[in-house]
């Protein structure tokens, strides 16, 4: 049985690499300053997964707050 920690940091952090897409916040993260072990590279990814989570709640409710607007011909 194989798992993560039986492979080197190196391996480990390649194959990451591989399936992070290139211009996205993990890759830039990546190649801006590498990681020192695994641990680093999950505490990331938990950090922009949450940082995205709340970019998409705050425009979801920019755009529910908009088209909440209305135009003041409309109030009449």
């Amino acid at each position: 049985m194989s798992t993560l920690e039986t492979y080197d940091f190196h391996t480990a952090l390649l194959t990451f690499y591989k399936g992070v897409m290139p211009g996205i916040k993990m890759h830039k993260s990546l190649v801006k300053t590498p990681p020192f072990d695994m641990r680093e590279v999950l505490a990331r990814a938990d950090g922009i997964i949450i940082l995205d989570e709340e970019e998409l709640a705050l425009s979801k409710r920019t755009a529910a707050s908009i088209s909440a607007l209305k135009h003041p011909y409309e109030m009449i």
